[in-house]
């Protein structure tokens, strides 16, 4: 039997950067564009920030998350093309869903962030806190967050729609759950203000 979770719609920071590369490949596209059709000199830098931006942003959405599915003693993270990434549920130790939105920061060279969503290695962090989580992160929306910990200590990040529906499969699939340990410290401190 297979569940489907489709992927949690974008959050802000998803939307800002997706309409600002969109928006900007046009401006550069449009300047390139109109200077042919009024059989202009086009300008270099216009052409190849058009191309640039434009392959850029092809990159990123083939790579960018369509929804994920739960099957065949398998969790698959689908892309919108260049294949899916197979996690085996017996490799799982450890699977979470916050409570609280965090921020997602890049930090690989391929990484994609924020266009069209995250895909890649990122470092997860709760607002106010130092404590910084390195994963492999496929999602959307970081308000969204399920955590899967793999027995090699490898970590992914995946934001359904449906969190919890998603943690609920992943645990039916996997035997011994720990639920005991988290990943992101909860703290109820209040982070003091310097003067």
């Amino acid at each position: 039997m297979s569940s489907i979770f489709p992927v949690a719609r974008f959050g802000v920071m998803a939307w800002v950067w997706t309409i600002g590369f969109c928006a900007a490949a046009l401006y550069f596209g449009w300047r390139t564009l109109d200077a042919i059709l009024n059989v202009r000199m086009v300008d270099n830098y216009d052409l190849i920030v058009a191309i640039l931006l434009s392959a850029f942003i092809v990159y990123t959405w083939l790579r960018s998350v369509r929804r994920y599915r739960v099957a065949d003693a398998n969790v698959y993270i689908e892309r919108q093309a260049l294949g899916k990434i197979t996690i085996p549920l017996e490799s799982i130790r450890l699977v979470e869903a916050l409570s609280s939105s965090v921020a997602f920061f890049n930090v690989g060279i391929l990484s994609t962030g924020g266009l069209f969503g995250w895909s890649g290695k990122t470092q997860l962090r709760n607002a106010g806190d130092r404590h910084v989580l390195q994963a492999e992160v496929y999602g959307t929306n970081p308000g969204k967050v399920v955590i899967i910990g793999l027995k090699n200590d490898q970590t992914y990040v995946l934001t359904p729609a449906d969190p919890v529906g998603l943690v609920d499969a992943l645990r039916a699939g996997m035997r011994p759950v720990k639920t005991e340990e988290g990943y992101l410290p909860r703290t109820n401190r209040r982070v003091k203000k310097r003067k």
